[in-house]
């Protein structure tokens, strides 16, 4: 399922600005665009709070209720691969979000490609379904936010928040 405005245009500068400053280590939201280097980051706080306060969208269209596992923003640089691969058996459900590129990349579930453009986001079945890139990254940056869930029930209570004490703490394992 792809939502066409998961992120509105404020939000998406935002966050475009916030995962460039991340990038450079730096603490102003003026960094420019050169000098990318290819980087993950699982569990920030800011993307984890908008993993909980977006929660609801996922929810309404599952009509199941979900726990927050943990946030991953990916900076894709030229040359970057993203191949097809499933999430580990507690993320169940995805949201992968495009928050900003400089050039189209297709992406693949299970066989089947589509293009998100900067703001939209794609749900699906991570712990089930293949996600990934056609082809390598051709242009200089791909900013791609994912959050991940799980239904909320006993036997999946110890995933919740990946295992952390609380959302916005580093990433465990479990």
């Amino acid at each position: 399922v792809i939502f066409k405005k998961f992120f509105n245009q404020t939000e998406l500068e935002t966050l475009k600005r916030y995962s460039f400053c991340i990038l450079r280590r730096g603490n102003s939201f003026e960094a420019s665009d050169d000098s990318l280097g290819e980087t993950v980051i699982e569990g920030d706080a800011y993307f984890d709070s908008l993993m909980e306060t977006n929660r609801n969208k996922i929810e309404q269209l599952t009509e199941v209720e979900l726990l927050p596992i943990i946030s991953n923003l990916k900076i894709f640089i030229n040359e970057s691969q993203d191949k097809p691969h499933k999430q580990i058996n507690h993320r169940q459900a995805g949201v992968r979000i495009n928050i900003g590129n400089d050039k189209v990349w297709r992406s693949t579930i299970d066989g089947e490609e589509f293009f998100l453009e900067p703001g939209e986001a794609v749900f699906y079945t991570a712990n089930m379904f293949d996600f990934g890139k056609v082809n390598k990254y051709e242009g200089d940056h791909y900013l791609e936010l994912s959050f991940f869930y799980c239904q909320n029930n006993p036997q999946m209570q110890k995933f919740k928040f990946e295992g952390r004490s609380f959302l916005g703490s580093g990433p465990t394992s479990i």
